[in-house]
């Protein structure tokens, strides 16, 4: 019985994590989806906000910076810079 309600309870835990970090992974993702496939391993993935200052979803080791504008107050859904 304790064997039992020890991995239902291990199941659980793992669960949240992952669903934790499921929004995040979604936006690594999708800020991700143009840049070259040999650079996105190592690209850096930043959030803005709202008043131009941002978030690190994800450090570098290569330089390229990737990020998503789309939800911005006067940005385009989609450019390149």
């Amino acid at each position: 019985m304790t064997r039992t309600l020890s991995m239902v309870l291990s199941i659980f835990a793992v669960s949240a994590g992952a669903f934790a970090q499921a929004p995040n992974q979604a936006a690594i993702d999708k800020a991700l989806m143009a840049a070259p496939a040999q650079l996105k391993a190592a690209a850096a993935v930043i959030k803005w906000k709202a008043d131009y200052t941002y978030d690190t979803l994800r450090q570098g080791t290569n330089g390229l910076v990737c990020y998503d504008e789309s939800g911005l107050p006067g940005e385009p859904a989609f450019k390149v810079e």
